[in-house]
């Protein structure tokens, strides 16, 4: 009969689990702050051509048709 001590490959797996689990929280983090930025960057564009000021009816109605576009 003999005994095997699997204690520290244990903690091995144990360790590397974690490390797995925060490195894959750090990148959903990094993807959704850089989906988050690029759609307010958007908005701030479509948000920049709704409120300009036009200077004639033209002008006006692009901005209508642009409205309109906008999903």
């Amino acid at each position: 009969m003999f005994q095997i001590n699997v204690a520290s490959i244990r903690d091995l797996v144990v360790a590397k689990h974690i490390k797995i689990a925060n490195d894959e929280i750090e990148l959903v983090a990094k993807i959704a702050k850089r989906m988050a930025n690029s759609t307010i960057e958007a908005f701030y564009k479509i948000n920049d051509k709704i409120n300009t000021s036009p200077k004639d009816i033209e002008e006006l109605s692009s901005i209508r048709d642009y409205m309109a576009s906008v999903p």
